[in-house]
């Protein structure tokens, strides 16, 4: 199971938790709870401007335990209403899913990026960057494998982005 810490920033979550995996690192010689990558933080612009929690109005979260989701609803100025879940994936462990909705007020310009950002602990970080082109839908694919503080563990994650345009009219992903 993986488990999501919340932020009080949009598009941010403070940690991410594997659950099963332990290492010792920290305090005393006991297994700790091991974070994990930072998978979901984003930085999201709207028309150049990057959104942080000043320059949002209406910020609302709410957890729903039953659906496994939780979701931020928040107004950008007068431009739009910015909704995201994250969504644990009960059939795949330690997987989940964020999905927004942007319901735009006015004609704005938008740019999302994902920064994947490892915790402190983690050690030998790699990160690699891969574009899977298949006849139904191009994917780019962000990953980075790390160890645990002993080595016993070798942990990785991966993410990208989907669209719900038809292969070939979806917007360009690119990798900076």
């Amino acid at each position: 199971m993986i488990g999501i810490v919340s932020s009080p920033e949009p598009f941010k979550v403070k940690n991410v938790v594997l659950a099963g995996a332990y290492d010792l690192y920290g305090r005393g010689r006991v297994s700790n709870f091991l974070n994990s990558f930072n998978l979901l933080n984003m930085n999201f612009d709207v028309d150049g401007k990057r959104l942080d929690a000043r320059s949002v109005r209406n910020f609302r979260q709410d957890l729903d335990m039953k659906h496994a989701s939780f979701t931020t609803t928040f107004d950008y100025a007068d431009k739009a209403t910015i909704t995201y879940t994250y969504y644990s994936l009960r059939n795949l462990p330690f997987t989940v899913l964020m999905d927004i909705e942007i319901i735009a007020k006015k004609d704005i310009i938008i740019s999302p990026s994902s920064v994947m950002e490892a915790p402190d602990a983690l050690k030998d970080v790699q990160n690699y960057y891969n574009e899977i082109d298949r006849p139904h839908v191009t994917l780019a694919l962000l990953t980075s494998t790390a160890k645990s503080p002993t080595g016993k563990l070798q942990l990785s994650a991966s993410n990208t982005f989907l669209f719900s345009e038809l292969h070939g009219s979806e917007p360009r992903v690119i990798h900076e």
